[in-house]
């Protein structure tokens, strides 16, 4: 995307090596953190699955039941 926009690769590297600079000293901080909680986050996460799942199943299930009644719908109104 930068090279599209005309970005050229010195000034690239340059501001990817700042953001590197930046982001991984914040990102290993956090992580040394908030080691010592590690397993109520990965039972958070579980849980979090759980119900990303549900509301993924019901979403189909919403689109399945729109698409059904749009389909019946159409059908009626052209015969």
């Amino acid at each position: 995307m930068a090279a599209i926009q005309g970005m050229r690769l010195r000034h690239f590297l340059l501001w990817d090596r700042l953001a590197l600079c930046l982001s991984v000293p914040l990102v290993v901080g956090l992580g040394y953190a908030f080691s010592h909680s590690v397993d109520a986050v990965a039972k958070g996460a579980a849980h979090a699955e759980h119900w990303l799942a549900v509301a993924g199943v019901l979403a189909l299930a919403a689109w399945g039941g729109v698409r059904r009644l749009r389909r019946g719908r159409s059908r009626k109104g052209a015969g």
